[in-house]
């Protein structure tokens, strides 16, 4: 199977589950990373999203292994250690993220007497 297949039927698994939020951003966060031979990392960020992805375990990997025709296809996952990815951070992440760097922001926040709190 190629990338292109994997992305595919990891994509079609989070369509097929809509209304499991968490479950699909984390997904959407950590598409799985080759390690050795069909089994793939995928890297989270907290011990929330670790439980549950490994909570939809039996479904994911029956969807994958399915879509893919390869029932040797695996997963394992890992909380990430270091700094939060930034696109899972949240609105004031961002917010915060964007003053720092974006001088012109801060002086238009200023401007307009806002606070960000």
């Amino acid at each position: 199977y190629t990338r292109e297949q994997l992305n595919k039927a990891w994509q079609n698994f989070m369509q097929a589950h809509p209304t499991e939020h968490i479950l699909i951003n984390t997904m959407r966060a950590s598409f799985p990373a080759p390690q050795e031979g069909h089994t793939y990392k995928i890297m989270v960020e907290n011990e929330m999203q670790r439980q549950t992805v490994e909570l939809a375990f039996p479904a994911l990997l029956q969807a994958v292994r399915d879509e893919l025709s390869n029932d040797h296809f695996s997963l394992t996952v890992e909380i990430n250690q270091g700094a939060a990815s930034p696109h899972t951070w949240n609105e004031r992440e961002v917010l915060n993220h964007m003053v720092e760097n974006i001088p012109a922001l801060r002086g238009f926040i200023d401007d307009l007497g806002l606070t960000i709190g």
